[in-house]
């Protein structure tokens, strides 16, 4: 059991690093540099950590909503599904993230297909609701 873990995260961590390579090497370092001279590392930290509020964010909505099905789901649970169906959906076509994230992860969110998908299409009604209703300043 603990061989399989280390076996899956030394194979994760070398996908990443082949990634990270396959990126960089067309990086001029000189040329980024440049770029990121006048760059106001505050202003660096504030939007990763914006970034990162968002994204627990959606991971805690997403769990309220699969709670229902599985009432002893923990926010790390749902953590590794959702990030990697968006990892998933930025590098693979037709939102293959999230056929990934409704039949790969059902059985280890202890949910079925269905509750999956349903709470997805829960997700994209409430991205476009947040897109079509203009911010009204309170007077």
């Amino acid at each position: 059991m603990i061989i399989k873990k280390i076996l899956r995260l030394a194979l994760g961590i070398l996908v990443a690093v082949f990634f990270i390579w396959i990126v960089a090497r067309h990086i001029n370092f000189d040329e980024l540099k440049i770029a990121f001279a006048d760059t106001k590392t505050s202003w660096i930290i504030a939007g990763l950590v914006a970034f990162s509020v968002g994204y627990a964010c959606r991971i805690e909505r997403w769990r309220l909503m699969l709670n229902r099905d599985n009432s002893s789901l923990k926010w790390n649970h749902c953590a590794g599904p959702l990030l990697g169906s968006f990892a998933a959906n930025n590098v693979l076509p037709f939102r293959a993230g999230d056929v990934l994230r409704t039949f790969a992860f059902n059985g280890r969110l202890g949910v079925s297909s269905g509750v999956v998908l349903a709470t997805l299409f829960v997700e994209r009604l409430l991205d476009l609701q947040k897109m079509l209703v203009p911010y009204q300043h309170p007077s």
